[in-house]
C-alpha cells in the first residue's frame, strides 16, 4: 500500500465515521484557503512545534489548529482504522497496513 492509498483509505474512514478533523490534506496554499487558517493559528502551532511549513501533510489537532508531518501514518489511528475495516470484512487491506507499518 502506498502512502497515497493509505491517505485515501484513512480519509474514507474519517468521512464515514464523521471525524472531519482527522482528514489528511496536502500542506499547501489551497488547503490553507479551504480550511481558513489564520496567521495567528499557524504561528502558534509552529511555535508549539505542531506545524512546519515544509512538511508534506496537514491535519487538525482537535481544536481546529493545523498540525503537520512528512509521514502521513502519524495521523492515522491504526486501531480505529482496522476496526472499521473489519466491519467491512476487508482483511486484505488490513494485511497491507501491517506490511506498511513494518516498513
Amino acid at each position: 500500500m502506498t502512502e497515497t492509498e493509505l491517505i485515501e483509505l484513512w480519509n474514507e474512514f474519517c468521512y464515514d465515521a464523521n471525524y472531519s478533523d482527522d482528514v489528511i490534506y496536502h500542506n499547501d496554499e489551497e488547503t490553507f484557503e479551504q480550511m481558513g487558517f489564520t496567521i495567528k493559528q499557524t504561528c502558534a502551532a509552529r511555535d508549539r512545534g505542531d506545524y512546519d511549513f515544509d512538511d508534506s501533510y496537514i491535519s487538525l489537532d482537535g481544536y481546529g489548529n493545523p498540525m503537520s508531518s512528512n509521514d502521513a501514518i502519524e495521523f492515522v489511528d491504526e486501531d480505529n482504522l482496522i476496526e472499521w475495516l473489519l466491519q467491512d470484512d476487508k482483511l486484505d487491506v488490513i494485511l497491507e497496513l501491517e506490511i506498511l507499518k513494518e516498513n
